[in-house]
């Protein structure tokens, strides 16, 4: 008996620690930087600024501005167009921790506050959700980019501002 509760008690505490490890936060992001497959190139700087603040896993709370560091790591121009990106540190107050960030959606840019709905975080414009990005298809990341864009005939252009709703997972 003493062995079975053990090995349920080891058990239990190696499923804890590990949901701890790799507990991500879906937060929403805005591009500070436009990134486009004609002129951006492999390591320019990539930040975007946090939404809305955040708690983390370990219980860091992240205030809304917050930013989300990174770089370009691969571009392809011409037909069949792609741009890849990672963020790999988030910035706030005197603090600068490791993080992996996955990207999971990109929006328009917002014209103005009153287009975003913050109750569900959607852009909207005239009251209807708007529609991702037309012609650009965001990829899924392999292990080291936050995201991949491709699109199919034209060059990939992401603008100044462009939402991106992502997942982190701190400490990285």
């Amino acid at each position: 008996m003493f062995k079975l509760t053990t090995r349920i008690a080891l058990l239990l505490a190696a499923f804890t620690l590990a949901t701890v490890a790799y507990a991500q936060t879906a937060v929403y992001a805005q591009l500070n930087t436009s990134l486009d497959s004609g002129s951006s190139k492999v390591n320019d700087t990539v930040s975007a600024k946090l939404r809305q603040s955040i708690k983390l896993p370990d219980g860091t709370k992240v205030p809304s501005g917050a930013l989300l560091t990174g770089h370009v790591t691969s571009v392809k121009d011409g037909e069949n167009s792609s741009l890849s990106f990672v963020f790999d540190k988030l910035v706030f107050d005197d603090t600068t921790m490791p993080v992996q960030v996955v990207v999971r959606r990109l929006d328009e840019a917002p014209i103005n506050s009153e287009d975003t709905d913050e109750d569900s975080r959607q852009i909207k414009k005239d009251g209807k959700p708007v529609s991702k990005l037309h012609n650009i298809d965001l990829e899924a990341p392999n292990a080291s980019d936050s995201a991949t864009v491709a699109s199919k005939g034209k060059s990939v252009r992401l603008e100044y501002k462009t939402l991106l709703g992502c997942m982190i997972t701190a400490g990285a």
